[in-house]
């Protein structure tokens, strides 16, 4: 078995006490500038390479960083956004030092199981996704200065730190592309029952493209799926459908209600993109794997997971410092499944 190099090998090698290489390598303590040197030089000959936890330990951090994952997300992680997320969000945290671990917060009732993570005090800072409209629990973190970032929630409070995509902008875009392509009868499925701002933000943005059109809106077009329900685009395509005037075209708010949709689209036979204008909220690679290719409006999910890593653990660091909020566009990507009618 190889020996793992030891600070104490690293201290030997470079004629100096333990306590000074520790000075050096967490920039704790002044160190003469020929002492550093040394030290550095004995480092790379041996190749050893600081526990990052040791490091967290001297400066009293765990270098920790906790992902809160919401309830309705558990199932998520065979879905190519939860897995963009996670991808951005452990480049930064793999390259500035510090470890992620996941809490899955199956407490349905108040979905504060994220605040027994921070009483734990385990954790260093926290990225929190997607809290309910009603929750109020993260306002113990700002009173405590707890590091933390909020994923995917246009809440209005000042004190939060915040990275979201423009969702109100998102479900703007797809309904102004379908006006544009002369579809005025359209369908919005949710993402999900609208406990979740990011469902509620893309319904609105549909609300707000018809009120600019000067159209109003029949509500019947309107399909907020039952809480918890199972292929959920195919239930509200099915009442779609049913009306006795159909829409032309619909907008499936999430890249989980346009697979259930397609399946049930495929399944009558409707002719996406002839008998049936169709976009998607969420780009995800299934727009690009079936025929016709769908539309879809494409969330930045990848840089979301970044700069929130990046903004939390510059909380760490640094200190408290003024509340940010970062909003990224969404971006419209035009194919084959929105035609003009």
């Amino acid at each position: 078995m190889i020996r793992k190099t030891t600070i104490k090998d690293v201290a030997k090698e470079a004629g100096v006490s333990i306590g000074t290489v520790s000075y050096v390598i967490n920039n704790s303590a002044p160190v003469s500038a020929d002492t550093q040197k040394k030290i550095v030089s004995a480092i790379k000959k041996l190749g050893y390479h600081p526990s990052s936890i040791a490091q967290g330990m001297a400066k009293r951090r765990t270098n920790l960083i906790g992902l809160a994952v919401p309830q309705n997300h558990i199932g998520a992680f065979s879905d190519y956004m939860m897995l963009d997320l996670l991808r951005g969000i452990a480049d930064v945290v793999t390259s500035r030092k510090f470890h992620l671990i996941l809490d899955f917060q199956e407490n349905e009732k108040n979905n504060c199981s994220y605040m027994e993570m921070y009483n734990s005090k385990t954790i260093d800072g926290m990225i929190l996704m997607s809290p309910r409209r009603f929750d109020r629990n993260f306002e113990k973190l700002i009173d405590a200065q707890f590091p933390f970032v909020i994923l995917n929630s246009s809440i209005q409070q000042p004190s939060c730190c915040c990275v979201d995509v423009d969702n109100v902008h998102c479900g703007y875009l797809a309904t102004k592309h379908l006006f544009e392509l002369g579809h005025r009868r359209i369908g919005f499925i949710a993402p999900d029952d609208l406990q979740y701002y990011f469902s509620f933000d893309r319904m609105e943005g549909y609300r707000r493209a018809y009120l600019e059109a000067g159209i109003a809106i029949d509500e019947d077009l309107v399909q907020v799926p039952p809480k918890g329900k199972m292929g959920a685009g195919a239930f509200a395509v099915n009442k779609l459908l049913g009306l006795a005037e159909p829409p032309t075209a619909i907008i499936a708010g999430s890249h989980c209600i346009l697979e259930s949709a397609l399946t049930e689209l495929k399944r009558r036979e409707i002719g996406i993109g002839k008998d049936l204008g169709l976009i998607g909220i969420d780009n995800s690679p299934l727009c690009t794997w079936v025929k016709p290719q769908i539309d879809a409006v494409a969330i930045p999910v990848y840089e979301i997971g970044k700069e929130a890593a990046e903004m939390v653990i510059d909380q760490i660091e640094k200190g408290p410092s003024s509340p940010r909020r970062i909003i990224l566009p969404g971006v419209l990507i035009k194919r084959e499944s929105a035609v003009s009618v």
